[in-house]
């Protein structure tokens, strides 16, 4: 099936199912769409949790009512056994906490595995080569998808909708490398927007890289290291 632009790809997906959608993005279905398909599997998978979020907390509010009743009932009929209820609202409690720890794991667990497929993708791939072909060039940088993808990922691990492990182990190498060659341009922009907190979710998330680093005696990578790095994503495969 063709798509010719993002609006199709949303229509297809709502169609097909949040299921469906995610078997199909290994495959070719949505050829160069796929970061739109991407997209939607993410805000699907945030809207489905805070559904489930509040399903959650429904079900524990009748679950505390029915405590408190019964332990009403049992007060008036042989006093002191209130004991039950307050251990049934406790249980209640606990549960609730637990699902919802539950839900959040799951959802984080499958933001992860999106954004590793997103990062891997042959579009994600193309904009690594061609930015850092620019960066090699020291010329303008008009690739800005690996930016924004690092953006986002800096704005999610924030919002705590992905953990910063997670976030270190599958990203931090190449956080550190190119934040330090795009600084100079970013800056530029800034200046120029008047906006200093243009991409400021990458670079937040690279300072805390860096701490962690630096937490366990590791420097930051070299200029001489960084250029060999720009060397090896511009000879990326496709």
């Amino acid at each position: 099936m063709l798509f010719t632009d993002a609006n199709e790809v949303i229509k297809e997906c709502k169609k097909l199912g949040y299921t469906a959608v995610l078997a199909r993005l290994n495959s070719e279905y949505f050829g160069g769409w796929n970061q739109v398909a991407n997209e939607w599997v993410l805000q699907y998978g945030e809207v489905e949790e805070e559904k489930r979020h509040l399903q959650i907390l429904h079900s524990a509010q009748w679950t505390a009512y029915a405590s408190w009743a019964l332990a009403l009932v049992t007060l008036v009929l042989a006093g002191g056994t209130i004991w039950i209820g307050h251990m049934q609202l406790q249980d209640a409690r606990e549960t609730r906490e637990q699902q919802s720890k539950d839900a959040k794991a799951l959802l984080e667990v499958q933001i992860s595995v999106e954004l590793d497929k997103q990062f891997d993708s042959p579009e994600m791939r193309k904009a690594r080569i061609r930015l850092s072909k620019q960066l090699l060039k020291n010329g303008e940088v008009t690739e800005t998808r690996v930016q924004d993808f690092f953006d986002k990922i800096g704005m999610y691990e924030r919002q705590g909708r992905i953990d910063q492990d997670t976030v270190y182990a599958s990203f931090s190498y190449w956080i550190e490398r190119y934040w330090p060659e795009l600084e100079t341009s970013i800056g530029e922009i800034r200046k120029l927007e008047n906006d200093p907190g243009y991409y400021g979710e990458f670079e937040g998330l690279y300072k805390k890289i860096l701490a962690v680093d630096a937490k366990d005696g590791l420097a930051a990578p070299s200029k001489k290291e960084r250029k060999r790095f720009l060397s090896e994503e511009a000879t990326l495969p496709l």
